[in-house]
């Protein structure tokens, strides 16, 4: 776990999907602490460790890290009754007009052809990671280059009749999971697509 401040991003193509994004440093965090632990383990920053304070039972992890990475095993957490721990309230969201738009074309495409039910099927398909930028999207000069990538991106992928599927953020950056393959657009040619 880590704790700071993530930047809500939105991001659109001129194909009308959307996809919501957080981004921010706690993700490098995160990546820098995650392999300090073993499995089953809950490893905390230093900032989230300071937050729980006297509420957590933590077990500082040594090794050579940044003083930005410190890390510490979570052991126990006891009642969280004190008000520090209560987050501030946050502001109410937007609510989008067109939530289908956030939605990939598959599932748009099929409730719309009036299918009460999936239909199950076997398919090839092919998957390209595509990294649109830093995963700390911290001023609006990095916001601009991060959708200028996606709109480069999106072009390519509409021209190509395949589907952005998924835009997540983590530790390696704002990736782009580009799926060749998926119903209604899927041909013979989709590997030769994805590297092409």
């Amino acid at each position: 776990l880590a704790a700071g401040k993530f930047n809500s991003v939105v991001l659109s193509g001129a194909g009308g999907r959307c996809f919501h994004v957080l981004a921010g440093e706690p993700l490098r965090t995160i990546g820098a602490i995650l392999h300090r632990g073993e499995p089953g383990e809950v490893i905390v920053d230093s900032v989230t460790a300071q937050l729980l304070g006297e509420a957590a039972s933590l077990e500082p992890i040594e090794g050579p890290v940044k003083p930005a990475h410190e890390a510490a095993r979570l052991d126990f957490l006891g009642d969280a009754a004190s008000e520090d721990l209560v987050p501030a309230r946050a502001p109410a969201p937007t609510l989008w007009s067109a939530p289908e738009s956030f939605l990939p074309r598959v599932v748009v495409v099929r409730s719309q052809s009036g299918l009460a039910a999936w239909m199950m099927e076997f398919r090839v398909m092919t998957l390209v990671y595509v990294r649109l930028g830093a995963s700390d999207v911290a001023d609006a000069a990095a916001g601009a280059r991060l959708h200028g990538m996606f709109e480069v991106v999106t072009q390519a992928a509409e021209a190509l009749d395949v589907e952005i599927f998924r835009v997540v953020a983590d530790e390696k950056g704002v990736i782009a999971l580009i799926a060749c393959g998926l119903p209604p657009f899927s041909s013979e040619s989709n590997a030769a697509g994805a590297v092409g």
